[in-house]
C-alpha cells in the first residue's frame, strides 16, 4: 500500500492527502457536533428538572414562611386586625399549594422522590386542615379527616409540621444529589470527547505529514 502511494505523482499524492485530512476533519466536526448536542441535552435536562424543582421547593418554603408569619400576627393582633392576618396566612397556604403543584408537574422516576412527594402531600394536607380548624375555626375540607379532641389535634399538628419540614429537607438533598451526579456525568462525557477529538487530530496530522 505504501509502495503504491509512493509511486503516485506528486499532484495525486497531494490530492489524496488533502482528501484524507478532509475526511478526518469531517469526522472530528461531526463528533464534536454530536457530543456538544449531547452535553446540551444533559444541561437542559438538569435545568428543566432538578433546578426547576429546587426553585419550586424554595417557593414552597417561602409560602410556609408567609403562612407562619400570618399565624403569629393573627394570634398577636386584636380582633379587628385578625381578618387581615387570616387572609395573609391563607395566602401563604395558597402559595405553598401553587409551588407544590409546580414541583410535582416535573416528576422524577425514583422511588425516593415518589415517597417524598406522597409524604409531604399527606402531611401538608393534614397540617393545613388542622391550622384552619384550630386557629380559624374552619372545618376540614371534604375528604380530609383529622383526629377528634383538641389535644389529639394539636399533637397531629406538630407531627405534620415536623414531617413536612423533614421531607422538604430530604427532597432538597435528593434534587441536589441528582443534579451533582448529572453534572459529573456530563463532565466525564466532555473529557472523553476531548480525548477522542485530540487523538483524531493527531492521527490527521500524522497522515498529512
Amino acid at each position: 500500500m505504501a509502495g503504491r502511494f509512493a509511486d503516485l505523482r506528486v499532484g495525486t499524492k497531494i490530492i489524496v492527502t488533502v482528501a484524507v485530512v478532509a475526511v478526518i476533519m469531517l469526522v472530528i466536526g461531526g463528533l464534536a457536533w454530536s457530543r456538544m448536542g449531547s452535553l446540551d441535552d444533559r444541561i437542559q435536562g438538569i435545568e428543566s428538572s432538578n433546578i426547576a424543582r429546587l426553585n419550586n421547593l424554595v417557593a414552597v418554603r417561602g409560602g410556609l414562611s408567609d403562612s407562619y408569619r400570618g399565624l403569629f400576627v393573627y394570634k398577636a393582633s386584636p380582633a379587628a386586625a385578625q381578618p387581615a392576618a387570616k387572609t395573609a396566612t391563607q395566602d401563604g397556604q395558597a402559595a405553598v399549594d401553587e409551588a407544590w403543584d409546580a414541583y410535582m408537574s416535573t416528576p422524577d422516576s425514583s422511588t425516593a422522590w415518589k415517597n417524598g412527594v406522597a409524604t409531604f402531600d399527606e402531611s401538608w394536607t393534614q397540617y393545613k386542615a388542622l391550622v384552619n380548624l384550630l386557629i380559624f375555626g374552619d372545618q376540614p375540607p371534604s375528604g380530609v379527616t383529622v383526629p377528634s379532641g383538641t389535644q389529639a389535634q394539636a399533637a397531629a399538628w406538630n407531627t405534620a409540621e415536623e414531617t413536612m419540614n423533614d421531607t422538604l429537607d430530604t427532597l432538597t438533598a435528593l434534587e441536589r444529589s441528582q443534579a451533582g451526579a448529572a453534572s459529573a456525568d456530563a463532565h466525564e462525557e466532555a473529557d472523553a470527547a476531548k480525548t477522542l477529538i485530540a487523538a483524531l487530530i493527531v492521527a490527521g496530522l500524522i497522515i498529512a505529514l
